[in-house]
């Protein structure tokens, strides 16, 4: 089985990101805004 999902990801300078109830992971950059919906059976730390 692969590790890389325990793999730390950098954040750039400039981005923020925000995780709400749900595991509603919504990214603000300089680009633009992203917002993702990921499987509650997932954790996610920030």
């Amino acid at each position: 089985m692969s590790r890389i999902g325990k793999a730390a990801i950098s954040i750039p300078s400039g981005v923020t990101i925000n995780v709400s109830k749900g595991n509603l992971v919504t990214v603000k950059g300089t680009r633009g805004t992203l917002s993702e919906q990921i499987n509650p059976d997932l954790s996610i730390k920030l």
